[in-house]
């Protein structure tokens, strides 16, 4: 699969995310999850997931803007990229020059997004898990599952890792907002 195929995918995942982030108010509930996967709040961990919700604003941002510095600045130096059906990106250096690729030309699509979960897994890392829906300005859209895991270095929280698949046709995605 090209780069261009990949870099739409990743963005579909990042953009997603960050919509859904940004579009969600600040809660004092738990998420709203899918049935049967709901889970208690942590009332110690509001602040680390209100960081989280952040970051995916700021990546959402970089992306409107069409900054790969940006954008990447917001990886850890190791950060992996596994896009459905395509070679894995390794490393912010090499997803940084596919955004900037990616970015030239200039790519415009639409995300809808269901978080189905952001689970704290130990005191520096977190994981999210949902679906996404997205729509180029022309064609068909596309469903996919998505994994992501946030790790915090230096007091930062940030992306370390993305994985998208294809979701199954049968499952519908809720458009946020």
């Amino acid at each position: 699969m090209r780069i261009r195929t990949k870099l739409i995918v990743f963005l579909t995942v990042g953009l997603g995310v960050a919509l859904a982030a940004s579009l969600l108010p600040a809660r004092e509930k738990p998420l709203t999850l899918a049935k049967g996967t709901e889970q208690p709040t942590d009332a110690k961990r509001k602040d680390d997931d209100e960081a989280i919700r952040k970051l995916s604003v700021d990546f959402q941002r970089a992306f409107e803007k069409g900054d790969a510095a940006a954008a990447s600045a917001l990886l850890t130096a190791g950060a992996e990229l596994i896009p459905d059906n395509a070679e894995p990106l390794r490393g912010r250096d090499a997803i940084k020059k596919a955004f900037t690729k990616h970015f030239a030309k200039k790519v415009r699509v639409k995300i809808a997004l269901e978080m189905e979960s952001l689970r704290f897994t130990s005191r520096d890392t977190a994981s999210g898990e949902g679906r996404t829906t997205t729509t180029p300005e022309k064609g068909e859209p596309s469903r996919n599952r998505y994994s992501m895991l946030y790790v915090r270095e230096d007091g930062n929280w940030l992306i370390a890792f993305i994985k998208e698949w294809q979701a199954s046709p049968q499952t519908s995605v809720i458009s946020i907002g």
